[in-house]
């Protein structure tokens, strides 16, 4: 398995994962953390969102 693959898939697999609590988080009214959940998605979403550019440079060093 190549590195830069593996770091995609456990960045891709972590920002999910935050992103899916947060997303519970906000949406389930008995935990009443909507703040706090508000926060975790966002986190979440810009590691999944940042996925991309740490795996471009990845690839493109590897060219090099």
């Amino acid at each position: 398995m190549k590195k830069e693959t593996l770091l995609e898939i456990i960045l891709g697999t972590l920002g999910g994962i935050i992103f899916a609590i947060g997303m519970c988080m906000c949406l389930i009214a008995e935990w009443v953390l909507l703040k706090l959940g508000i926060i975790l998605g966002i986190i979440g979403l810009l590691i999944c969102v940042l996925n991309y550019p740490v795996y471009a440079y990845l690839k493109d060093n590897k060219n090099d």
